[in-house]
């Protein structure tokens, strides 16, 4: 054997050894354990079973910690490549003092700093409140009140979930782009209708659409109210409008309208068409193959918006692991909500945050009770900076201050 090859021989055997020891210690070590929170309010009034007259079921919402759990699957193999092993643990309090307590031990008995938050706004507030010290980090996946992006905004909370202006401003596109310019207007009682019709009031103006009329409907059988109960009348004007808006968030009054107005019209909101986050019927960008292992790990459940919103929070906590490089909380916020944050969320285009209120940019779908028509930002509807942020409130607008 030639000295060249003896010291090719001698080099190779040392590499060999080198990688071998190399496997051992990779081998020897434990991935590090990234844990992450789920919040949620005990006897949640949002998922309370509904009943309309004559005990008639109406539709009824449904937790969406399955999304999470989905998420967690789906990311488990991504984590692995920052040697990171991912944990869930479900916390249900019955207020904001017994949630922020859980969310402190946690904190300090499991190292959890990201809590998905599955919570109706007023419980968002205080807890969020009362955690402003703490290096945590909130994701919404579930409430989209728009003041959460403005007054009750806070620098360690993020959305997920698109707010009620995102969805009517998606509305309000499609009926511009459409030219149905004259609208009318019909209001419910509760607060949560007179919310989506201011958030429908704004988006109207923001677009230059006119209300013709702007009524209010009741949900009863009196017929002294029949001008406020009964369809026909309600949609019966002089002036004309082009589409019947309807701002009733439980829907229950809503589900009499189409087919029932004075005149022939097309009806949006509360029924007919809507705007949603997700979709079960969506068919691009990989959705259906996202719906269907929802579907089969849920006996049968369709994904619904909040749904996808847990799993969107739970892929962009792992994406800030595996992409920020590190596990340190900071570097990890930080780059959660960078610039540099691209997630695929099966809508066609990276989302990512919104510096001046951390809202996630992303497509909204305009959808039946059974097919996806189109998604906002609808065609010809153009941004200086991004197409995403015609869609909400734009920064020229925002009202949100971070200390």
């Amino acid at each position: 054997m030639t000295r060249a090859a003896k010291i090719l021989v001698v080099v190779m055997m040392s590499l060999f050894a080198a990688m071998m020891a190399n496997l051992a210690t990779v081998a020897a070590e434990e991935p590090s354990e990234l844990a992450l929170g789920y919040l949620e309010l005990a006897d949640d009034p949002r998922y309370a079973l509904r009943r309309a007259y004559a005990r008639i079921g109406l539709p009824t919402y449904t937790r969406p910690f399955p999304g999470a759990e989905l998420g967690v699957s789906d990311a488990a193999m991504i984590a692995t490549a920052a040697e990171t092993r991912l944990t869930l643990q479900r916390l249900t309090g019955s207020n904001a003092v017994e949630l922020v307590a859980a969310i402190k031990q946690a904190r300090e008995e499991n190292a959890i700093h990201y809590f998905l938050m599955d919570l109706p706004a007023t419980i968002v507030r205080d807890v969020v409140a009362a955690t402003g010290g703490l290096d945590v980090m909130f994701l919404n996946i579930s409430e989209g009140a728009n003041i959460l992006r403005e007054a009750d905004c806070a620098a360690h909370m993020v959305h997920i979930y698109p707010s009620l202006r995102m969805q009517t401003d998606a509305l309000a596109q499609n009926l511009r782009g459409r030219a149905w310019d004259k609208i009318l207007l019909l209001t419910g009682p509760n607060g949560a209708d007179a919310a989506y019709a201011d958030s429908l009031r704004a988006s109207f103006k923001r677009y230059a659409l006119k209300i013709v009329e702007d009524r209010a409907f009741e949900l009863s059988n009196d017929p002294r109210q029949r001008n406020r109960n009964n369809v026909a009348l309600l949609t019966a004007t002089n002036r004309e409008y082009d589409v019947v808006v309807l701002a009733d968030h439980d829907g229950e009054f809503a589900r009499y309208v189409p087919f029932a107005t004075n005149r022939p019209r097309p009806v949006m909101g509360g029924a007919g068409l809507h705007a949603t986050p997700w979709h079960w019927a969506f068919e691009r960008f990989g959705a259906p193959q996202l719906n269907s292992r929802f579907l089969r790990a849920n006996n049968g459940r369709h994904m619904a918006g909040p749904d996808w919103a847990a799993w969107v929070a739970i892929k962009a906590i792992v994406h800030a692991r595996v992409r920020g490089g590190s596990s340190a909380f900071e570097v990890m916020s930080e780059y959660l909500r960078g610039k540099s944050m691209r997630i695929d969320g099966f809508k066609g285009v990276a989302l990512n945050f919104r510096p001046w209120n951390n809202q996630l940019r992303q497509p909204i779908l305009l959808a039946t009770h059974d097919a996806v028509l189109m998604t906002a930002p609808v065609e010809g509807f153009l941004h200086q900076v991004n197409d995403l942020d015609t869609l909400g409130i734009d920064e020229k607008e925002n009202k949100c201050t971070f200390p």
